[in-house]
């Protein structure tokens, strides 16, 4: 045990202080309510457990059946924004980073984390065209990426209306 500041350290105050600043109440708060669901022993407890989800999750379902050729059409959409987004990236950026855009397929990877804002950064553009294509690109991805979560939630909200 040290002193730091007329603070007394020890193993068991950083665990303490770490257990509580990283979430890991919360996290084991969470499985103990759900943990008697995932490892039902019989039959009757897993069915008991079912239930609970069962209206919402054929909700879901109703939705996506009302509303898939809506999805469709936007999932459609998704892979041709990937793939204008790659083909582009590629002519663009071809010369300046031959390893990194060396063929449309190669693009489609930055494109499909640009478009999904996920942007691990190993392959970005470095000319200026190319960075103004990739914040038009981002900008209209965040709209592509949105319009399915938009039709779902449009159709539940159906599907709850219809329910009442």
């Amino acid at each position: 045990m040290s002193q730091t500041g007329g603070r007394s350290l020890t193993f068991r105050n950083a665990f303490s202080t770490a257990y509580r600043s990283c979430g890991v109440a919360e996290l084991l708060r969470a499985v103990r309510f759900t943990l008697p669901a995932v490892t039902a022993c019989s039959p009757t407890s897993a069915r008991a457990a079912s239930v609970e989800y069962d209206k919402p999750l054929r909700a879901i379902g109703r939705s996506i059946r009302a509303r898939r050729k809506l999805l469709v059409i936007a999932f459609v959409a998704m892979l041709m924004m990937i793939f204008f987004a790659a083909s582009g990236m590629y002519f663009i950026e071809r010369e300046a980073q031959p390893k990194a855009f060396a063929s449309i397929p190669d693009a489609m990877w930055w494109a499909v984390m640009t478009l999904t804002t996920v942007g691990y950064g190993d392959v970005y553009p470095i000319t200026a065209l190319g960075k103004f294509f990739a914040a038009i690109i981002a900008t209209c991805g965040i709209a592509v990426f949105a319009l399915p979560m938009a039709i779902l939630t449009a159709a539940i909200l159906d599907v709850k209306v219809e329910d009442e």
